[in-house]
């Protein structure tokens, strides 16, 4: 975060992997990063991308271990039963929710074998629409008195993840109006693919409304094989940032 062009580019900091180290858990990771925030004189949010799935119980005490970490963004599993999403509301009210259906190194083919010949976006168009069905109909089932005094009870969750690949389908469907988008697989020009299976630049993802993008190996490793230092990486991607919003206002 000290080093040029980081700070302008970071908004939270995303942990993973890095929440299974086995020297400190991944609640106390969090405390950390917020002491080496105030230490630093940094301002970030911190990024729990767990992908939780479980019974909506273990949910509940998954969430309360974050208590007082207060994690801006939780990513949760598509496949969770609707009530999971009340007990993570209940638990953390000030976290955003964001759903998480198809990872970005599933290819389309595999993607339609899978889910009954929907292609990535065809499955997270189904995730959201069945969530907000299904919300609105487990609402009235619950008394006032178990819905957080706080917090946003409206919709399930408010965040969606999809590649950029996802980001036209998803807007003209309409599904923008309830939810915003988180943007891994991004991957400029001067990166290699990788892993990723649907990349585009930050630049692209960024005027499909992408509010969230997730640039952790462009901006701290480049492409040192392809001779993009990472520092070169991250002022050529700020450059594209800067580009994006200009265009927009």
């Amino acid at each position: 975060m000290s080093q040029p062009g980081i700070s302008e580019l970071v908004g939270v900091v995303k942990l993973n992997d890095g929440n299974f180290f086995p020297d400190m858990s991944a609640p106390n990771i969090g405390k950390a990063l917020k002491v080496i925030a105030a230490v630093a004189g940094t301002n970030f949010g911190i990024f729990e991308d767990l992908k939780t799935g479980d019974v909506s119980k273990t949910l509940e005490n998954i969430s309360k271990r974050f208590q007082g970490v207060g994690p801006q963004i939780l990513t949760v599993n598509s496949l969770i039963a609707t009530k999971g999403f009340l007990e993570i509301k209940k638990a953390l009210p000030e976290t955003e929710i964001a759903l998480f259906s198809v990872p970005t190194d599933m290819t389309i083919e595999e993607c339609k074998a899978k889910y009954d010949g929907k292609t990535p976006g065809e499955k997270i168009l189904f995730d959201l629409e069945f969530y907000l069905e299904q919300w609105e109909k487990f609402k009235s089932s619950v008394n006032t008195g178990e819905l957080p005094a706080n917090g946003n009870i409206d919709q399930p969750f408010s965040l969606a993840v999809c590649s950029p690949k996802e980001l036209d389908f998803l807007n003209d469907s309409g599904m923008g109006e309830y939810f915003k988008w988180v943007c891994p697989s991004i991957r400029d020009e001067w990166m290699k693919k990788d892993h990723q299976e649907r990349t585009t630049g930050v630049k692209e993802a960024l005027l499909k409304n992408a509010k969230y993008v997730v640039m952790g190996t462009q901006i701290i490793v480049g492409n040192p094989d392809g001779g993009v230092s990472a520092e070169e990486s991250r002022q050529r991607t700020l450059e594209e940032v800067q580009a994006a919003y200009k265009e927009m206002s």
